[in-house]
């Protein structure tokens, strides 16, 4: 099953973030660092709004979200236990403020595919993947 390693920067901090550096310095240092553990990908997020009902373009909760993907939760615990000190050294030059670090597995997962997004997507439960046809 794919567990997930979500790092979520609060909006407090996002006149001191350095995105770019972050997103072309330290993500592909923490990639090449946690490959050997199992890491298979990642995706970084800048956030743009929090919507509420009174306002659909709130400020945002959190200023930015990586999330790193890995087969198992046993993959995660080696890749932390052995570069996980190297990796979160780095972050000091990214912000000043500590990211809040959550750890989770993947229960579900739609992909939308083509034009005619409901005629061909992917659902993905408990880490098989299932076609679902158009109703």
């Amino acid at each position: 099953m794919t567990s997930t390693v979500t790092v979520l920067y609060p909006a407090t901090a996002a006149d001191s973030f350095d995105l770019e550096y972050y997103k072309n310095t330290h993500m592909p240092f923490m990639a090449e660092e946690f490959k050997l553990y199992g890491l298979k990908g990642y995706t970084v997020t800048r956030f743009l709004a929090s919507p509420t009902a009174d306002n659909p373009l709130a400020p945002p909760l959190y200023t930015v979200q990586s999330t790193l993907e890995f087969d198992s939760i046993e993959q995660v615990k080696a890749a932390f236990a052995n570069a996980g000190e190297r990796v979160k050294a780095g972050l000091a030059r990214v912000c000043p403020v500590e990211p809040q670090i959550i750890v989770g597995e993947v229960i579900a997962r739609r992909v939308q595919k083509g034009v005619d997004s409901a005629a061909s997507a992917t659902v993905e439960q408990a880490g098989a993947p299932v076609a679902v046809a158009a109703a």
